[in-house]
């Protein structure tokens, strides 16, 4: 029995040759592990760096050697060099031979590296590096407590630069010149994350607290770090025995030369009295009334740099007293101007820099807000008139720019914007509203215009003519220099008024009428 020889089919042997050309092009670029048709996954982090807590964005590339597959499910594993590997990332529908991406958070420091399952291999990627997260620590106490009453101390700490970390650690409060209260505690691990206790003031007189973190480390390293220490800066306490608590409300933070509003509000019923305000000892204006919302407000505008103590004493008409003082910092700049909006009544919101278009003779009102809450005021440069929040054009050419401005305040620079006005004719009207049309009765006569009101507001004469129906009405022009309108006869009839135009300043008037005459 003779044997044949085997026959390929010509497919199978062009796919067989095609196959050894890829690997052969990609040389050693291609992984070992990666058969024929195999998907391999190669990562690339957007960036080499970021602080712990904050996303960012990997692209995953997933090559075919024989394509012939356009998505599949792959799942991402981060792996990290000090804590493991961090919650996996699902991918149903990864692009193969294309770019998926993908956001990680990193939730601890040390180098990160990423697996994926579902595909064939894995080519090294190169290392991501995450740093510890800088935060803030702040303290939160209350400005005046009775003596011998229970109140809560807390602190906070805050990750900075856009970080989603909830920082993990605890806070060691303790008394300035008095030591530490009692063991550290725990935070609540929250973004932000807190940390209380509860505190019984003794003793009238003033205390000054501060919180200090301690923050956990993972196998030795730690995921937070404070850029300047770890320490929360002095918050003061008033102790008083009168039960008159007096809170100062005031911005986070001042500015040199930005006013600034404090407020103290006052907790005792009734309240009515005055409330003197003091900065570093220094009485800043003379006494303030408290008003019907228990509060009474001072502005401050600082002319340097530094640390100040606020304080604020209040004084009811039935002679009980309280006070309360705050440390305030401020800084030499603030970090951003005032924004303000300013919005057309009955109109759009103004965009500065953009030209808006106002009629001679009228006159166009707004609302405003800004970002510090300080009041809005409008200036303009040119022929324009400003009353409150009112700009009027007193002509119809050329223009004005109109500025809107404040003086700043509670953390925000002095802030303007400035928007163009270009003057255009106005629409003349008749100083006398002469009647309107409908119908009227045969043999009625009435006035159209009356004496010496012969002109509209921008001075023109008015001429008047019957445009039809002559035989239904007619014009009276008495020596007064009135003008008339009387019903002749049954049927219908057209007047009508012109003014010239006042070339640059008005357009020109046309008025018209129409009338029935009926018995």
């Amino acid at each position: 029995m003779s044997s044949k020889p085997k026959r390929f089919s010509r497919g199978l042997l062009a796919l067989t040759s095609g196959a050894a050309l890829v690997l052969a092009s990609v040389g050693l670029a291609a992984p070992a592990q990666s058969l024929a048709g195999g998907i391999t996954a190669t990562f690339a982090p957007q960036q080499a760096s970021a602080a712990v807590g904050s996303p960012i964005i990997v692209n995953m590339s997933l090559q075919q050697a024989i394509p012939g597959t356009s998505t599949t499910s792959v799942t991402v594993t981060p792996v990290g060099s000090n804590s493991g590997a961090a919650p996996a990332i699902s991918l149903p529908n990864a692009v193969v031979n294309g770019i998926t991406q993908f956001k990680f958070v990193p939730p601890h420091v040390g180098f990160w590296t990423f697996q994926a399952s579902g595909v064939d291999s894995n080519s090294t990627n190169p290392n991501f590096t995450a740093n510890p997260v800088p935060v803030a620590v702040q303290m939160q106490a209350p400005n005046t407590v009775r003596v011998g009453t229970p109140v809560q101390i807390s602190a906070t700490v805050v990750a900075q630069g856009g970080s989603q970390l909830a920082p993990v650690g605890q806070i060691q409060f303790a008394t300035v010149g008095g030591g530490n209260l009692g063991a550290p505690v725990f935070l609540s691990q929250n973004n932000p994350s807190t940390a209380s206790i509860s505190w019984t003031p003794a003793n009238v007189g003033q205390v000054q607290f501060t919180a200090t973190y301690i923050p956990n480390t993972i196998n030795g390293f730690p995921d937070t770090n404070c850029p300047n220490n770890c320490v929360s800066q002095v918050d003061t306490v008033q102790v008083t025995d009168s039960g008159v608590n007096v809170f100062l409300t005031n911005p986070p933070q001042f500015f040199v030369g930005v006013p600034n509003a404090i407020t103290a509000v006052i907790s005792a019923r009734p309240s009515a009295g005055t409330v003197v305000f003091t900065v570093n000892g220094q009485a800043i204006g003379g006494r303030v009334s408290v008003d019907g919302n228990n509060q009474a407000t001072i502005s401050w505008t600082p002319g340097a740099a530094g640390t100040y103590t606020v304080a604020a004493n209040w004084t009811g008409n039935s002679g009980v007293t309280g006070g309360s003082t705050e440390t305030v910092n401020v800084g030499a700049a603030p970090p951003q101007q005032d924004n303000i909006v300013l919005t057309q009544a009955g109109g759009p919101t103004w965009v500065p820099g953009n030209s808006y278009q106002i009629a001679n003779g009228t006159t166009v009102s707004f609302s405003a807000t800004s970002s510090s809450g300080a009041a809005v005021t409008l200036s303009d440069t040119g022929p324009c008139t400003i009353a409150g929040l009112s700009i009027s054009a007193a002509q119809g050419n050329g223009g004005c720019i109109l500025t809107a401005s404040t003086p700043g305040g509670n953390g925000y620079a002095p802030g303007s914007k400035q928007y163009t006005i270009v003057l255009v004719p106005g629409t003349q009207a008749p100083r006398v509203q002469p009647p309107t049309s409908g119908r009227i009765k045969l043999g009625k006569r009435f006035t159209l215009e009356g004496p010496g009101n012969n002109d509209t507001n921008a001075g023109q004469n008015m001429s008047w003519r019957v445009t039809s129906g002559r035989a239904n009405c007619r014009l009276l022009f008495p020596a007064n220099g009135a003008v008339r309108l009387r019903a002749e006869s049954v049927g219908r009839c057209n007047v009508r008024a012109v003014a010239p135009a006042v070339p640059g300043q008005w357009n020109r008037l046309v008025l018209n009428r129409t009338f029935n005459v009926r018995r």
